[in-house]
Parts: C-alpha cells; structure tokens; sequence
C-alpha cells in the first residue's frame, strides 16, 4: 500500500489542478496538417548519457524521430536543442556540443552533479560576459527560436541569422526566459550571438522547427534530474515556450537511487510533486502521458513502489499512464546480456532503437487521437 500522505499531496495537487482550470476541453485542436508536438521530459535514459557528438544530438529523440520516420511520418527537425549536455567541457578537455560552437569564456550550468539552471527547460544554460565570446551554429530550418534568459544583471547580445541581425537586451527586473523568434528562409542558415557587453548573456537553447514536419521531438532530459528538479518560474516559462501539444514524463530512475540511499519517504514525495505540477504544465496546452522506465537490476520491490506513486501522481495530475517500456527486456541483467544497456540502466544504441519503437507507437496513437478530437 503507498504511504497515505503520498495520497493525500496527489489528491491535493490534483484539487489544484481543478482551480486552476486545466481539462481535456482546454486542449489545443491540433489538424492533421499540423506539426504535432512532442516533448519528452526525464533523466538521462531520454538526454543519453555520452550520446552526443559532432553530427549527431543522440539520446532518446534521435531513436524516436528514426521511428517515427520508418512509419512513413516526416519528422526530420531537431526541434529543442540544449545549450550544451551533462558533461563539462573544459579549455583542457574541450567536448563538441554540437550543433552549437562555443568560442571564449562560457560558464555551462548544470552539468552532471551540478545544481540545474534556473533558466534552461532542461536545466541546462550557457552563459557568457566576455565581449569576444562567441556562439554559433549552423540549422537547417525554416524557423529558430532562441531561449534565454534576462536577469537584473543581464547584458545585451548581438543575435544573427543567415543576413538578419539584430541587438538583445538580456536585462530585467527579475530571472526570466524568454524567446526570440527568427525566420530562416535559406537551405541552410548561420546563427551567431556575439559582441556581448554590459553583463551576462544566457543561452537557454534553441527550437528548430520545420513547417512541413508531421511530429516535432523535442528532448528535455537532463542526466541526474528527478522530477521535482528544474521547476523554478524561468524554467517552466521555457518549457511552455515549446508548446508541446503531448508532454512524454519519464522519470524515476534518479528518485530510486534516493530511495536506495534510506529516504525513501523523500523519493516518493519528489517523484509526485514533480509529476504532478508538470503535469499542470504540460496539460497549459495539450496532453500528457507518464512513461515509467524499462526494467532495470535495482530491486523489483523498489521498482514496483515507485512505478505506483507515479501511477497515483500520473491520475492526479490528468495524464494517463502507459508503461510502455516494460516488455523491451525482462530485467537488468537481460538487457546487459543482450547488449541493450550497458549497466542494466542505461541503454546502448541498441537498447534506444527498441525503446524509440515503443515510444513512437505512443506518440502515433496520442496523434491520432488528437487529430480525430479536432474534427469533430
């Protein structure tokens, strides 16, 4: 049996929900012309630990969109691109994070075992104060937008693309996110800020959108998150700024790894907290769906505990619950045995393709549902 004060927060929460007027009538109609909107929000089962390198985004997106695409669906945008993954990059050990090129002094927030950013929808930001620093990238898109943050000690940033160029102001009266919309009309454009002055840039990340895609992935993972983590008012501003007409939650990796620790009361009481107030975000302008993790070596009793309270969270919050990955291997040492993750949690490329299956299954069937909503 859950721990009654678990239920009473998700009924609680749930009862917020109420007033705060979320419900399924709420949902933004969605044509089936439309570039359907998916994010998927977790630790760093969906980032993908190590995964990203020059050419390649990596984690659970990637095998989603390659699933996606084997379906007959155009889904070739890259959607949310953070401003840098969990690992650190250092002058004496540099690390690509591409598509993004950093020149200069870059300060990147957090970074695994760092605190998150209060800015980033991931938790993750870059920032610089140093005039010559500088970021670029090269996107194929026909629109970009840019994620970051104003601050009171915020400066201002020179933003171009392709041959549009315009000056930032990044100062504000309180911590905030915020995005600049830009159109990219060229096969392939140039994105730059430079000649920062005045005091900090924050980069939060980037949107790519492609108008003629039929699903958008747009990956939120950040390695060592639990749910309740990244929640500050900038960061949910950024998470709403995706607008994800379906909002995929998958956490509770890291709150077993708490639990395991002895407060396992804490484990539970974070993992429905945050479920349930990114549920109240997700449902501000679509649907959403808590995805519990694959089997993995932890303690089955463990397991089956917290994959509850995030049932019980997951229909507080209004979302439904679809554990969609439990047959993808039997257990920990399965997937190990048959090369599908490399530690019994996290999964290899191979392990990704089987998951990106089941998850591009969901997100047809959550499509479909949308759209048939939509003509009535």
């Amino acid at each position: 049996m859950l721990d009654e004060r678990h239920r009473r927060l998700a009924r609680n929460l749930a009862i917020a929900l109420v007033l705060a007027g979320c419900s399924a009538a709420q949902y933004a109609a969605v044509s089936k012309a439309a570039t359907f909107r998916v994010l998927l929000a977790g630790d760093s089962i969906v980032e993908g630990c190590e995964q990203r390198t020059p050419g390649h985004t990596g984690g659970l997106a990637y095998a989603v969109r390659r699933a996606l695409q084997s379906r007959g669906l155009r889904a070739s945008g890259r959607g949310y691109i953070p401003a840098h993954d969990a690992r650190v990059s250092t002058p004496e050990s540099p690390r690509s994070y591409w598509p993004l090129e950093y020149a200069g002094a870059w300060n990147f927030e957090g970074t695994f075992g760092a605190a998150p950013s209060p800015f980033g929808p991931d938790g993750f930001t870059s920032s610089a104060a140093a005039h010559d620093s500088v970021l670029s990238a090269t996107l194929s898109a026909d629109r970009v937008g840019l994620l970051y943050g104003t601050a009171p000690d915020g400066g201002s940033f020179t933003l171009e693309l392709g041959q549009r160029r315009q000056r930032v102001n990044a100062r504000g009266p309180a911590p905030a996110t915020r995005v600049k919309w830009l159109s990219a009309p060229d096969a392939l454009d140039r994105l730059r800020i430079s000649h920062i002055a005045g005091g900090v840039t924050r980069v939060a990340g980037l949107i790519v959108r492609r108008e003629h895609d039929d699903v958008e992935v747009n990956q939120v993972g950040r390695s060592g998150a639990q749910a309740e983590d990244g929640l500050s008012a900038p960061n949910r501003q950024a998470l709403t700024a995706l607008e994800p007409h379906l909002t995929i939650l998958m956490f509770g990796t890291n709150e077993e790894g708490t639990a395991l620790g002895g407060d396992v009361a804490a484990a539970e009481r974070r993992l429905t907290h945050g479920l349930v107030h990114r549920a109240r975000l997700a449902r501000r302008s679509g649907a959403c769906v808590v995805v519990p993790h694959a089997p993995n070596n932890r303690p089955r009793s463990l397991q089956r505990r917290l994959r509850r309270v995030a049932a019980v969270a997951a229909r507080a919050g209004g979302c439904d619950f679809r554990p969609v990955l439990d047959r993808v291997w039997r257990s920990g040492d399965d997937s190990i045995r048959r090369g599908l993750t490399a530690d019994g949690i996290h999964p290899t490329a191979a392990g990704y393709e089987l998951m990106g299956r089941q998850v591009a299954g969901l997100i047809v069937g959550q499509r479909g549902n949308v759209s048939r909503a939509s003509n009535r």
